[in-house]
């Protein structure tokens, strides 16, 4: 036993220790030593922001967890409270009524609803149509039939093409083809004979006239009449389709009503919820945020403000960074780091909280709710109607009363008099029908004519030739040889031009011929009908009294629109029935998800709120003392990324290398996303790595250096190009490429690189300038560590004689204007002393052109997420910001999305400091807004929003400056390195290649986030395209530029910055030349009243494919785009947009399959017609007629004051 003792004692003590995990490498270190300092800085950064209230908690916070703002204030912004106790209360009061909706105490059945509702569309359609029925009982019955015999006198049905053997034609057609089974000898020669006896020759003939009969057709009147005569046919259907519903319709007088009326009252407590449909709307838009998040359609932004931070728990070490010997040793150099953590100590605070609201927030995004957004819609129904619940319940008396009243309450229509009118009008139909179908047929031959080949004189002379060669081929055919001629036919077509499928050419004249004798046939019956007709549509009409109905409804305001919200809700009702206590509980989950996200949020937003009110500004605030510290924060964030990204790829290497050579569809697909390297990309990702070993290499010799010194690895990293592509289109190209099993290695491997970023170009000016970005942090860790105090130097100063004082005292001042002369002329040969002459030239000396050239660039620097520097700050009341815009030279005359310059909104909403600001430093006070007023004018009015003492002291201002002008701030120059250029696919592509290769840092592969558009161009420098994706780039503003901007930026790259040379002035769309390029570009950059201000913008069509580009165009340029067709009656007779005093304000854009006669002729002129062809042609002419009314009218009633 001892032995076994000591035997185990043994082996315990010779037992190994856990195995240390790999060392990390030194670029791994040296990277972790800048993430420290970054983290150090960004929360630095965060700290004077929020005392300086630069940056809104809720942009951090969309910022730190990857979430496009919009979207993330779309999903925040629910009443939760609200929504929940709703909920809970529906569910309650649902269980108690559930008995409602069981099948067999059900009064409506749910599947009926869905049809009652188009029954209300289609007799809507009725009672909008009264007129309509009008017009057309005036049309002779006869208008169509005395046209008829026009076909005849043409020449139509007795021309060379009618009277062919068509079946034989087909017959031979197939024998060529091999198609059919091979006839006995005697009917194949039979065949070939006939052919070669009479048809060839007949077709030829029949080819010979095509264009002849294509234009005796179209001019033939019987098609003036048939317009006309559809309008029968048209009111036919509707009126039949309101008798295949009389039984409803009777049933809704004598029953459905009541039936209706009763389940609302025994349902009340389900109606009596407060008006939330306000709330439930916005729980929609919440959940399809939501989701749009979570599929990964929403875009992920770029990190602005916590580019310092890999997430959130790097919040939660900066205290410990601070506090690390490393931090005081090689940063604050020994001195005393209390002050700087105490000035932070708000920041950790706040990190925590940040960390627990992500948490919160990845446990309320991992359930999945995709299935319950419909369900939302069906909420919003419901409680819609509890705010008229009383007016719904006289509505379905109300409407009984009606149908009764206007004879619907008995079922006095019938179907005879349509079967009768079917029958004497079928003869007619059916010429037009086939009369149609040998129209169809010619333009099927005449196009072979024009577009199969060259010209249509080339064209004919083939086909002729043809018809004559063949006959050589068949002649003295007999059942003997029948088959041997077959074969030759065979051979013959065989090796014929494949350009011309002259077999199916001599089909298509057989089907013409077919179809002509077709048409004699029907007009022969309709020749010998001699029978009188009885039935008209007049008579349709008269005798079943619809006019008389539809008007009478009409008269007494049948509300088709509240009955459908009736049965609407009710459907709804049905519908959340259903599985109920699933849906609310999933409901209820998601919301009470929210509101934990919502409470930490509004608990967090409180104490920064706090603080701020606690904690007054001071400049001796150590944190306040770093200079631009949100460039300073990105800089060294993004630099200290680079590093890591590299570490990641050598660790990674082994998955980066395992790459073969791509198949040749798989090459296109990788291609499509401008995946330009990714097609060999082995080469290129050896090179990298090899550049990353020897970056590592460096590391290990400048872990022990100064931060100063150990800024050179950055340097080096700059020289690494890495390859280019962006992870979403890596993670588009697997996508792409995922769809074929023939690229599923492809696919395989870009799943496994696609999360890597080795695009190290785009960052090579931050890396570049990196030494500059910890110089400015050592300067100012040295200033408030207290390493850079000036020793105070004695000096002893003798009393000069009094004889020489005059004397002394003239060459000290002569001297200091010589040291400031010199000192200027120094400062004036740096970069920034340059810079700095040039802006103070400028404002005093400028030109208006030198202005405008600036200005061009002044949509991408004075915008920020979306924003607008200045209109943001007017908005937010923020003086402070207000004066930083004007004085980095934004423009300050920008308007805003609802017509009003930010000198309007200052005065409007009452604020004297922002408007002597806007004032002085330019504003033009001489702009009209969309109510054709000034702000002065603005001023004058009556204020009815209470702060009267304010527009009284604005008043005061505006007379003051009366008289007086103002010099307009100098815009900064826009540097090349902020050029984000992309390339259009139609341009060339091994230019296109080699550009982005030269000019990697510069060039973009997102078109959102870009500011040049590089297009390919004509001889004339004319851009020529019918694509609306490209169109929307010249409308969204974007600096549209010619190809040879490339090929002459590849010879002589300092023409990059000379981008004004060679913009595109002129576009060509549908074989029109538009010169509004420029115009476009100019009205974004200075943000002119929007093009489409005042219009309401519909869609009336089945499906459109371009829905998402037009919405995006409309909102983009002030419109609002319908989710709902646009009634009049909620709308201001004789408004008009803004700047389209000719137009209607609704905007209708169709295909012209739906009719919309009646709003083309629209007596008040309130709809204006598009296709997208035409819509797109607005666009382009740019248009402007002012509304020059002293008063305009406003579009929206509920806008008139």
């Amino acid at each position: 036993m001892q032995i076994v003792f000591i035997i185990l004692l043994i082996f315990g003590l010779l037992k190994p220790s856990e195995a240390p995990g790999p060392d990390r490498s030194d670029l791994s270190e040296i990277a972790e030593e800048f993430r420290k300092l970054s983290r150090i800085t960004n929360s630095i950064y965060l700290q004077a922001a929020t005392i300086r209230k630069d940056v809104q908690f809720r942009e951090f916070l969309s910022d730190i967890l990857r979430v496009d703002p919009a979207n993330f204030s779309y999903i925040l912004d629910v009443d939760t409270k609200t929504a929940l106790s709703e909920l809970k209360k529906m569910r309650k009061e649902m269980k108690k009524h559930d008995y409602l909706f069981v099948r067999k105490n059900r009064k409506i059945h749910p599947a009926n609803l869905i049809s009652d509702m188009k029954r209300m569309t289609m007799m809507e359609t009725l009672m909008n149509n009264t007129d309509y029925f009008v017009e057309v009982s005036k049309i002779p019955d006869d208008i169509l039939l005395k046209e008829l015999p026009s076909i005849d006198a043409s020449g139509v049905t007795n021309g060379p093409c009618s009277g062919l053997d068509s079946p034989t034609i087909l017959e031979f057609s197939n024998l060529i083809r091999r198609n059919s089974m091979l006839p006995n000898n005697d009917e194949l020669a039979r065949i070939i004979v006939t052919m070669h006896d009479s048809e060839l020759e007949k077709m030829r003939e029949c080819i010979k006239s095509i264009l002849e009969l294509h234009g005796q057709i179209d001019l033939l009147p019987v098609w003036k009449a048939n317009e006309e005569y559809e309008k029968f046919i048209d009111v036919r259907n509707m009126t039949l389709n309101f008798i295949d519903n009389k039984y409803s319709i009777i049933n809704y007088a004598n029953q459905q009503f009541q039936r209706m009326e009763e389940l609302f009252e025994r349902a009340e407590p389900l109606w009596e919820i407060a008006e939330s449909s306000q709330v439930f709307e916005n729980f929609q838009k919440s959940m399809e945020s939501m989701h749009y998040h979570e599929s990964g359609k929403s875009p992920k932004p770029d990190q602005i403000h916590t580019t310092g931070f890999r997430n959130s728990k790097d919040l939660l070490k900066v205290l410990d960074d601070m506090k690390s010997p490393w931090f005081k040793e090689k940063i604050a150099r020994n001195g005393n780091t209390s002050e700087l953590i105490k000035s932070t100590e708000s920041f950790q605070n706040l990190s925590e909280s940040v960390f627990n609201i992500e948490q919160s927030w990845k446990k309320f995004m991992k359930p999945n709710y995709s299935n319950f957004q419909e369900k939302t819609e069906l909420l919003i129904r419901i409680s819609q109607i509890s705010k008229n619940y009383s007016n719904f319940k006289k509505l379905f008396e109300r409407s009984k009363y009606v149908l009764n009243l206007c004879g619907l309450g008995k079922g006095v229509l019938e179907y005879e008099e349509y079967g009768i009118y079917e029958r004497e009008q079928f003869p007619t139909i059916n010429v037009i029908e086939k009369l149609t179908k040998v129209k169809t047929s010619v333009a099927t031959l005449k196009r072979y004519l024009f577009n199969s080949l060259n010209t249509v004189k080339e064209n004919f002379r083939f086909v002729m030739d043809s018809v004559k060669v063949i006959p050589s081929r068949i002649k003295n055919t007999n059942p003997t040889n029948a088959l041997e001629k077959r074969g030759a036919l065979y051979r013959f077509f065989a090796n014929y031009d494949q350009k011309f499928d002259f077999l199916d050419y001599m089909e298509d004249v057989a089907f013409l011929s077919t179809n002509i004798d077709e048409l004699k046939k029907a007009l022969e019956e309709v020749n010998s009908s001699t029978a009188a007709r009885t039935v008209t549509i007049q008579n349709l009409l008269v005798n079943n009294n619809f006019i008389d109905i539809f008007q009478c409804l009409k008269k007494n305001n049948f509300d088709t629109f509240k009955i459908s919200d009736s049965i609407a809700a009710l459907s709804a009702l049905h519908e959340i029935a259903r599985n109920y206590n699933k849906t609310f509980s999933k409901m209820i989950e998601y919301l009470e998800g929210l509101s934990e996200v919502q409470s930490k949020i509004t608990f967090t937003e409180e104490y920064i709120q706090s603080m701020g009110s606690t904690r007054k500004k001071n400049d001796s605030n150590p944190v306040l003392l770093l200079k631009t510290p949100r460039v300073v924060t990105e800089n060294i964030g993004i630099c200290t990324q680079v590093l890591e990204n590299l570490e990641k790829a050598r660790i990674s290497r082994s998955i980066l290398l395992n790459v073969s050579e791509f198949s040749e569809d798989a090459e296109t697909i990788i291609l499509k996303r401008r995946l330009f390297e990714w097609t060999n990309p082995k080469g290129r990702l050896e090179s990298m790595l090899k550049s990353a070993d020897d970056l590592n290499a460096m590391a290990k010799e400048l872990r022990n250096e100064s931060f100063t010194n150990m800024t050179k690895i950055f340097d080096e990293a700059a020289k690494i190009y890495g390859i280019s592509g962006t992870k979403e289109q890596l993670y588009r190209a697997r996508n792409a490429l995922s769809n074929s099993a023939d690229n599923l290695i492809a696919a395989q491997y870009f799943e496994s690189v696609r999360d890597f970023d080795l695009d190290f170009s785009k960052h090579q000016a931050r890396l570049k300038n990196a030494r500059l970005t910890v110089g400015t942090l050592n300067a100012f860790f040295d200033e408030i560590f207290g390493h850079n105090k000036r020793q105070k130097e004695r000096l002893i100063l003798r009393e000069p004689p009094k004889t020489i004082w005059v004397t002394v005292l003239c060459g000290c001042i002569g001297f200091m204007i010589l040291v400031l002369v010199l000192a200027l002329v120094i400062y004036g040969l740096t970069e920034n002393g340059r810079k700095k002459y040039k802006m103070t030239w400028l404002y005093y000396f400028g030109k208006i052109e030198e202005f405008e050239k600036r200005w061009r660039y002044s949509l991408f620097m004075d915008y920020s997420n979306g924003k607008n520097s200045v209109l943001d700050a007017v908005r937010e009341g923020n003086k402070t910001n207000l004066m930083k815009a004007v004085k980095s030279g934004a423009y300050i005359n920008v308007y805003n999305k609802f017509g009003n310059t930010a000198l309007h909104v200052a005065t409007k909403l009452g604020h004297p400091e922002l408007v002597e600001i806007l004032i002085k430093h330019g504003a033009d006070r001489t702009l009209l807004n969309f109510e054709n007023r000034t702000p002065d004018q603005i001023a004058c009015l009556k204020n009815d929003q209470g702060n009267q003492e304010q527009h009284e002291k604005i008043q005061l201002i505006y007379k003051k400056y009366q008289n007086r002008k103002f010099r307009i701030c100098v815009p900064q120059e826009f540097p090349e390195s902020s050029f984000h250029i992309w390339i259009d696919e139609e341009a060339e592509i091994n230019l296109t290649n080699q550009f982005m290769h030269k000019f990697q840092a510069i060039t973009s592969d997102e078109p959102k986030t870009s500011t040049h558009c590089v297009v390919k161009t004509d001889a004339e420098g004319i851009l020529e395209t019918n694509s609306l994706e490209l169109l929307t780039f010249v409308f969204n503003g974007l600096i549209i530029m010619k190809e040879s901007w490339m090929t002459d930026c590849l010879n002589d790259p300092k023409l990059v910055i000379q981008d004004s040379k060679y913009l595109v002035e002129k576009i060509k769309f549908k074989n029109v030349i538009y010169e509004t390029v420029l115009q476009w570009s100019e009205s974004m950059a200075k943000g002119a009243i929007p093009y489409l201000n005042g219009v309401f913008v519909a869609v009336v069509m089945e499906k459109y494919d371009n829905l998402t580009t037009l919405t995006s165009i409309v909102d983009m340029h002030g419109g609002i785009m319908m989710d709902q067709f646009p009634q009049k009656k909620f709308f201001n007779k004789n408004s008009h947009p803004y700047l389209h005093s000719h137009l209607g304000p609704l905007f209708l854009i169709h295909d012209g399959t739906i009719d919309l006669t009646q709003y083309r002729d629209d007596p008040d002129k309130m709809y204006t017609l598009f296709n997208e062809e035409e819509f797109i042609i607005f666009m382009l002419k740019r248009d402007i007629r002012r509304d020059t009314r002293e008063n305009p009218i406003p579009v929206l009633k509920e806008a008139k004051k």
